[in-house]
This record gives C-alpha cells, structure tokens and sequence, in this order.
C-alpha cells in the first residue's frame, strides 16, 4: 500500500470517526471513494472551492491531450482540425461531467454517513473493500447522477451499502436506477410508517389503487390485492422486557411502542388483532428492493413513534402501553408517557 493511500485513509477515516463508523466500514468508504474518485484526500477541499476550480486546474493537461490526439486523429477524421478538436472536446467534456458527477454522489455518501448517529451504524466486521461487482455497477450510475436528487440518492445508497455490503443487489442497483421522482416520494412517505419489513395500515392509513400499482409495479412492495379487506398480516410475538412488562413492541428504529400482553382494546379496530400470543398487524410487506431502499431514507424516529402512540391510545387504554428505546451502553431504557413527545 503506497504512502499517498495511507494519507488518504487517514484523512477520511479521521472525517468518520465522530460518527462512530466502526473499523470496518470505514476502510470500506475509503477504499470506494479512492476507487470512484481516486485522489481522495484533496476531495472535500475541492469540493467546497468549487468544481469549477478544479476543472480549471486540469485545463492545460486536457488541452495537451486534445492537441495531441488531435494531430494523431486528422487522418482519420479528414483534413478539417477545427472539427476534429471539437469532437475531441466533446468527448473530455463528457468525461470531465461524468467526474464531477462521481465526485458529487461520493461527497453526498460522505455527508450521509457522518450525519448518521453511532446507535445507527453497522458494527465492526464484514469485508474490509466492497465487491468489484457492486463498485463497477454502482459507477455507472453514479456517473449519470446530474441532479441534485439523483447525486442524494445514489450518495446514500453508497453509505448504505458501506455500513451493510450486500444490501444493494444489482437488482436492486437497477430498480433504484428506474424508480421516479413521484414514485420515490410516494415511497418515502410510505416508509414513515415502516417497522421492520414492512408498513401497517394502523399508522399509515391504506393506499389508493393506483399508488399501490405504482408501488407494485417499481419492485418496491407485494401486491396486497384490491378487496377493501386487503392487505398482508404482520405478526409480532411476545416479547419479555421486564418482570412487570411482556408484551407486543412496534420496533420504530431504536424507539418502541409496546402494547402490552393482557391489553383490553377500548374500541374495535379492523387492522390489529390481538391474542394470547400475538399481535397481528394488516399491512403492506416491502419487497427486498424496498427494504434495501428504505434504508437509505431518513426521517425522525421518535417523531414516529409518539405518532405510533399517540394512535394506538385511541383503542388501547394508556396503562396497557409502554415506550422503550435502545441507548448505546444503557441498553433498553423506560421512557415516561408524561415526557414522550415529538423531537423539537
């Protein structure tokens, strides 16, 4: 390994480590990022001076290369120069984008992974370089991404599959790649809902039709099929948390609504069903695409489990109900209903 790589490690190691990426993933990010862009080191500093600063850097070596090429390729191209250096600067200008467009999604995978929260990262392990297979997929994506929305996404899909390697299937590469903007934002406000591989009609409320078509037919979800009683079941079994305290959790991230084993319902609800040994939730079942594209969204956890709470008391007496939540070194920790509240 050459000294320059080992510079580069550190550099970007050192940006990750407060957001406590373990080891593992974060020679993962580095080696990606020298792979897609190489000359990782000088990356953000570029980037926040501008692309076009770096572009200009690079004018006089490309104007080299196009002169010289341009002299070898007059034969071929016929007697006219002009024209043959204007094909040949189409060509590196196509290049220089497709560089620029890496170098954006690589700095938005970077962001990602720092804005993330150490309670949410994958834990040490896993191979130390991602598969050759998903890096030469991936690029040719990446190198397409000329938006804004398309460089977020594919951004955290590469830190998506760099704190979990196998996440992203060339399948699901390809599904991401198709998917548009207004099935994305369907998506995303769906998986608002989301608890584990799944969405559940208690929190979101049913889909009309032809959302669910869209949904249906982008990869993303079963089909449920179309009777107004419609939906797959999702069944969670009883849990033990404490001596006073078995029960039924909706998992919402590190947040948990727990409805208790021995629950009375206030009122009758068509989409949970509860018995001596589980708790059966009508929904909608994420298709492996959707799942692994659920996992590059973000949104508030606590926000959406006071929501969970908040629903689940209109049929479920508030004594017969818990909240609990995951802390890094504390384990699972009893929140108090009078403090539970969406995040400020």
């Amino acid at each position: 390994m050459s000294s320059d790589h080992l510079s580069n490690e550190v550099s970007v190691s050192g940006d990750l480590t407060k957001t406590g990426v373990k080891a593992a993933a974060k020679s993962r990010a580095v080696a990606a990022i020298d792979r897609l862009v190489g000359n990782i080191i000088d990356l953000p500093s570029a980037w926040v001076e501008g692309v076009s600063i770096k572009r200009r850097a690079k004018s006089d070596g490309e104007r080299q290369i196009i002169d010289a090429v341009a002299n070898f390729g007059i034969q071929r191209l016929g007697e006219d120069r002009e024209f043959a250096e204007r094909a040949l600067e189409m060509y590196f200008k196509s290049i220089a984008r497709q560089q620029e467009n890496k170098e954006a999604v690589v700095m938005a995978a970077i962001e990602d992974l720092q804005a993330q929260s150490p309670s949410e990262v994958a834990e040490d392990g896993g191979p130390a370089i991602l598969g050759d297979d998903f890096i030469h997929r991936f690029e040719h994506y990446a190198q397409d991404a000329s938006t804004e929305e398309l460089r977020r996404r594919w951004g955290r899909v590469l830190a998506s599959e760099i704190r979990k390697p196998g996440t992203f299937s060339s399948r699901v590469l390809r599904i991401t790649d198709e998917l548009d903007s207004e099935t994305a934002l369907l998506f995303e406000r769906l998986c608002q809902s989301r608890i584990e591989d799944g969405i559940v009609h208690a929190l979101s409320g049913k889909l009309a039709l032809d959302q669910i078509v869209r949904l249906v037919e982008g990869g993303l979800m079963l089909d449920p099929g179309t009777s107004v009683k419609s939906g797959h079941t999702h069944t969670l079994e009883s849990e033990t948390f404490s001596n006073d305290l078995i029960g039924y959790a909706l998992w919402i991230g590190d947040w948990a609504v727990v409805i208790k084993r021995d629950a009375k319902f206030t009122h009758y609800s068509p989409n949970v069903r509860l018995s001596s040994t589980t708790m059966e939730l009508v929904g909608y079942r994420l298709k492996d695409a959707g799942i692994a594209l659920s996992t590059i969204l973000r949104f508030n956890e606590r926000d959406v489990a006071f929501r969970a709470w908040s629903i689940f008391k209109t049929f479920v007496d508030e004594d017969d109900m818990a909240i609990m939540r995951r802390v890094r070194g504390s384990g699972l920790v009893a929140i108090a209903p009078s403090s539970f509240s969406p995040a400020n």
